[in-house]
């Protein structure tokens, strides 16, 4: 979730510096190769591994014997009683078993873990925490298209320089282009005069090349960039 917050940071910067249509061949290439880096295909995994040992620490607390030296002690949970100790380690042993289930599912390439996650996620009316995995999902799969959207519009910046002026379409650039993690085909791309923007359909399947998901965030690349040819 950290790694997904910092993202949010440098991407919001991205539009800025590609904009600026100052950058060589060489720092492009640079920045191309760091969001290829950047995009983390075990970052899902990774979230959902770390919302487990969390989770499994606090459950440690709950069912504990008294520990030595304030062993495992947590801040929110305190150790239960005798009586409920039964009920506790099935529901543990359930977690496990449904987090483990859910761990392989995140596992898959995209876009098909949208389609493994859910059928790996128990129901939400027998196990409450499932609901939470959906979120992490969709902010992993945003986090991927937007640094896609970035080396797409590096492409596209190729280009302009090349040709002086921009691609009528992704279909102009002879590069391979990496995809929508959304969808598994081409990012959305809209050309204009002075710039041109690099978007995913996103979560909530927008065809709209300036979609914005429900807190404002965009879902992909907007670049404004000097007039082709200047």
């Amino acid at each position: 979730m950290i790694r997904l917050a910092e993202w949010d940071r440098a991407g919001a910067d991205l539009p800025a510096v590609l904009g600026a249509g100052t950058l060589s061949e060489t720092s492009l290439g640079d920045l191309d190769e760091a969001l290829k880096l950047a995009e983390a295909p075990d970052l899902l995994k990774r979230t959902i591994e770390g919302e487990r040992v969390w989770e499994m620490n606090q459950l440690a607390a709950l069912l504990a014997p008294d520990w030595p030296d304030g062993e495992l002690k947590s801040a929110s949970a305190k150790r239960g009683p005798f009586w409920r100790r039964p009920r506790l380690l099935r529901e543990t042993s359930d977690y496990l078993a449904a987090t483990a289930a859910v761990i392989h599912a995140a596992s898959e390439p995209w876009p098909q873990v949208f389609d493994a996650m859910p059928a790996a996620c128990p129901s939400p009316k027998t196990f409450p925490v499932a609901l939470a995995w959906s979120l992490p999902m969709e902010r992993a799969g945003q986090a991927l298209a937007a640094t896609r959207a970035g080396r797409v519009a590096i492409a596209v910046e190729r280009y302009r320089r090349q040709q002086g002026k921009l691609p009528v379409s992704l279909t102009d650039l002879a590069s391979p282009l990496p995809a929508d993690p959304f969808t598994g085909h081409d990012l959305v791309y809209q050309g204009a005069e002075h710039g041109f923007v690099v978007s995913s359909i996103g979560p909530a399947r927008a065809a709209d090349a300036r979609a914005v998901d429900e807190k404002g965030r965009p879902q992909g690349i907007s670049v404004c960039l000097a007039r082709p040819g200047r």
